[in-house]
């Protein structure tokens, strides 16, 4: 599919974290000298490959049009996990780019447009905490508001006692690593709080697995239905359109993966290797979603997740959920918190920067386990 890209002379140009920058069409090179740094600006005959690797923005200008080389410089801001952005200037202002090759295209007058620096979506580094990291709630909502209580929050109602938000008195900020929704019995109210946490900023996210399914369903596309998802979609049923649009743009907007205080502590769904931490792709957010596998399938018929976790050596802490496990605890600085709530465990949280544990017990085997809990490391 390809998709003509906004337009505007003053529209800025957006960048986020590390990139590649495409200036594409005639002026490309002369808008490049005058809105990036000269140490940004590789030439197109360069070698791109270092300056990818750099924590920084990579600019290369393609002057006149040309889709094998675009194509050649993209794969090779893929192949290091690396995000492009498009800018369309001159007499490229009207060609069509594949848009799912590209995180923004954008049309903008060569001779004016300004660049919007911004961070990372998952660049959080310059938030020290202290943080309590979550584990997998799926839809546990009267599990979480009991764990948010003994962690400290006093959690807000709205006028008919729903729970809408969470807030700790020292300051301390909540961060859920992802699966927020399916199987359990209170999806809409778990969403309702998460939302109210982010809005207010006493909670961050990522996106897990089963949010990242749940949210393409409420926008349409066709999905596998299992029984969690249809749980999912049943309770969000009995809500408004207007909710139901918020959970699928709350989902959108979140995160693969966290670095937080100053890249000392990463939270990713299904954990992350350190090779990856601050980088954008679509590998990087499938290993964030689903961990790595070796293709094969269990028993059970799902995917055997090979354990990343026992050969790290990042200076990094690694905070996931993604795969129940009888007890958390630490694995050369990572843990899984993922104690299996809604399966008739605990909710489990580490404090960081403390890495003290605190749980609560499932209320009820809301779901039924469809493999047996691993072993604690």
């Amino acid at each position: 599919m390809h998709d003509r890209p906004p337009s505007g002379s003053a529209a800025p140009v957006r960048v986020a974290g590390p990139a590649l920058v495409l200036l594409i069409g005639s002026g490309a090179e002369r808008a490049a000298v005058r809105a990036f740094a000269p140490e940004e600006v590789v030439e197109s005959d360069g070698d791109l490959g270092p300056a990818l690797e750099a924590e920084r923005v990579a600019v290369v200008t393609v002057e006149r049009y040309d889709a094998a080389t675009v194509r050649l410089l993209v794969a090779i801001a893929q192949e290091r996990d690396r995000p492009v952005d498009a800018v369309l200037v001159g007499d490229a202002a009207g060609v069509t780019l594949s848009r799912s090759r590209f995180r923004s295209i954008t049309v903008a007058d060569a001779a004016s447009f300004v660049v919007d620096r911004v961070p990372g979506a998952f660049d959080h580094r310059d938030l020290t905490g202290p943080f309590d990291v979550v584990g997998d709630v799926h839809g546990c909502l009267d599990e979480l508001v009991a764990l948010l209580g003994r962690l400290g929050y006093a959690v807000a109602r709205d006028d008919v006692g729903r729970a809408i938000g969470a807030h700790h008195p020292e300051g301390r900020t909540a961060v859920l690593v992802g699966d927020l929704v399916d199987r359990g019995p209170d999806v809409p109210g778990v969403l309702r709080l998460v939302m109210g946490m982010l809005a207010s900023g006493d909670g961050l996210a990522v996106v897990g697995n089963h949010d990242d399914v749940l949210r393409r369903a409420l926008l349409g596309a066709p999905v596998p239905m299992d029984v969690g998802l249809e749980t999912s979609l049943r309770q969000l049923g009995r809500e408004t359109p207007a909710f139901r649009q918020a959970v699928a743009d709350m989902i959108g907007a979140l995160p693969a993966h966290l670095l937080l205080d100053h890249g000392r502590l990463v939270v990713a769904h299904a954990g992350l290797e350190q090779r990856y931490h601050g980088h954008e792709s679509a590998r990087v957010r499938s290993l964030c979603l689903f961990g790595p596998t070796n293709g094969e399938a269990d028993a059970q018929g799902m995917p055997v997740r090979l354990r990343w976790a026992d050969d790290y050596r990042g200076r990094a802490a690694v905070v996931y959920g993604h795969t129940p496990t009888s007890g958390p605890a630490w694995t050369n600085r990572t843990i899984c918190v993922d104690t299996g709530c809604v399966l008739g465990g605990a909710l489990t949280a580490v404090r960081y920067p403390e890495r003290t544990l605190e749980s609560v017990p499932a209320l009820a085997v809301h779901s039924a386990p469809p493999r047996p809990f691993l072993p604690a490391p």
